[in-house]
């Protein structure tokens, strides 16, 4: 397979709006080729960004102890990328039969032969997505004018004795609250426990939305588990300011203790009726412009607490993955993991997703089959599309 220099193009995109844009006019650029470079320029790395510093791992091997000014050439990334090849090679040797690399990226089985581990694929497709949202400048100037922080204090732990001693940094959490036209535009009514594994589909008419209280305890939960370390929390949601007033009166302990980072986009965004792609409303290109910066401000957390069955959360989520190169630990609300879609029942397909490819991949949408009782049993045709590639609905439908 090979990746498109540039995303195809079309007379007009509904969430991106070109006019907007001094640079997309002045570069006749329309629809996504205004928002994305191509995959074969360079990649968006802004000053003090995680991925500028990831790029001190080139100078393990410099004698120059000073690790801000590097500027890795061509020939320097091309030498690292042989070396991690030629390092993934000696450890594959090393290994056992049927067991991964100490990295956890390759897997050798027992006739020798080679295959990526479940973290090899998701850290690939990962890089991928990557690669693929590679933000225009102008995206990043904007990102920086609306980036608010909230903070209230230093990076100190207070004992009971009156001494304090200085704590590591803070810990990045991502949180996607849904709001707006997730919750028909609703105010309240929202669940008050999150979902579990084996809650039902959530279809478009039987989306949940939850209390803040939720997605506090997400949060309590992550920071208890992380050993009491001070959080800093992504906030995004389409009405950020009001939820942390929300928060504030409401849940203050957590409001004093974490500092907060949201964007401060204009309420009037927000303001449309219906649901965001079908309303007859001039707002759709403000509007992917926020989900544009917001997915961004998402990918910055080490820890993602939120909505899984939401495809949003899931770019963000994957977004994070790549810009940290790890598995990114989640909390999810919505009952729902990075591999089933929020129209299916985590649970009931648990069983038919078998391979990373199908985690990572599979959209029921894609599919040439048709749903059997949608509205009130969710999507069912991964099931199908299980049983027809291994051979076992052809041979029920014969016996039948």
């Amino acid at each position: 397979n090979i990746l498109p220099l540039k995303f195809e193009t079309y007379n007009s995109t509904l969430f991106v709006d070109a006019n907007r844009y001094p640079f997309c006019i002045e570069q006749n650029l329309t629809g996504w080729n205004c928002i994305f470079a191509g995959y074969n320029t360079v990649e968006d790395v802004i000053p003090d960004s995680m991925e500028a510093k990831a790029l001190v791992a080139l100078s393990l091997s410099s004698s120059d102890s000073s690790l801000d000014t590097i500027t890795p050439t061509k020939s320097d990334l091309m030498a690292f990328h042989r070396q991690y090849a030629n390092l993934q090679s000696e450890n594959a040797r090393k290994t056992r039969s049927n067991t991964y690399t100490a990295n956890g990226m390759v897997n050798r089985n027992s006739v020798g032969s080679s295959s990526m581990s479940p973290l090899g694929y998701l850290l690939a497709f990962s890089h991928i997505v990557r690669m693929g949202f590679n933000l225009r400048p102008f995206l990043h100037e904007i990102y920086r004018k609306s980036h608010r922080i909230v903070s209230h204090s230093k990076n100190q732990h207070h004992h009971r004795d009156g001494s304090c001693t200085q704590q590591e940094p803070r810990l990045r959490v991502s949180l996607h609250m849904r709001r707006a036209d997730s919750c028909n535009h609703r105010k309240q009514g929202y669940e008050t426990n999150a979902s579990v594994l084996d809650s039902k589909a959530q279809t478009s008419m039987e989306r949940m939305c939850y209390n803040t209280s939720v997605y506090m305890d997400g949060l309590r939960r992550v920071q208890n588990l992380a050993g009491g370390r001070p959080l800093s929390v992504y906030l995004s949601s389409d009405s950020a300011g009001s939820i942390l007033e929300e928060i504030q009166t409401n849940f203050k302990k957590e409001y004093e203790e974490m500092n907060w980072h949201y964007l401060n986009f204009s309420l009037d965004t927000f303001n449309y009726v219906g649901y965001i792609e079908f309303g007859n409303h001039d707002k759709h290109g403000g509007l992917g412009e926020t989900a544009l910066l917001d997915l961004w401000h998402l990918s910055h957390g080490q820890v993602f607490v939120g909505h899984l069955g939401s495809r949003f959360g899931k770019v963000a989520w994957t977004l994070a993955t790549a810009r940290h190169n790890t598995f990114i630990p989640f909390r999810t609300v919505d009952g729902h993991s990075v591999c089933c879609e929020v129209d299916e029942s985590c649970s009931q397909v648990k069983p038919y997703i078998d391979s990373m490819e199908n985690c990572l991949t599979f959209a029921h949408e894609l599919t040439s089959k048709k749903h059997k009782d949608y509205w009130n049993n969710g999507s069912q045709l991964r099931k199908e599309d299980f049983l027809e590639r291994h051979g076992i609905l052809e041979t029920m439908e014969n016996k039948i």
